[in-house]
């Protein structure tokens, strides 16, 4: 289980948009690995998905990012942040040619 501070759980539990990034054949919604932890499903996360920056945008103030696929990983992450109450607003950005693609595959 990896290590979080509490500005980072802060930063996690703040969150109400996400960036959506999608390319002419698939999607991921980008987010905070350390959000993943804090609800606890960051077991639930198939390497489908993608973990990394890949010179995407940092919106959190540090470079764990995760990159869930549009077809079964985000289910999991919006569900669980409803099962809690919380909201997942999400910001659009279409790239022809994502870097995401050549990022690590999601392990934790």
């Amino acid at each position: 289980m990896l290590e979080i501070s509490r500005t980072v759980e802060s930063a996690a539990a703040a969150k109400d948009e996400y960036v959506y990034h999608h390319d002419p054949g698939h999607g991921w919604l980008e987010v905070c690995t350390a959000e993943l932890i804090r609800l606890g499903i960051e077991g639930d996360i198939t390497p489908y998905s993608y973990r990394g920056t890949g010179g995407l945008s940092v919106r959190y103030g540090f470079d764990d990012l995760s990159y869930l696929e549009e077809d079964c990983d985000m289910a999991v992450f919006c569900d669980a942040k409803r099962a809690l109450g919380e909201d997942v607003k999400r910001e659009y950005r279409y790239t022809e040619d994502t870097p995401i693609r050549q990022l690590p595959s999601y392990s934790i």
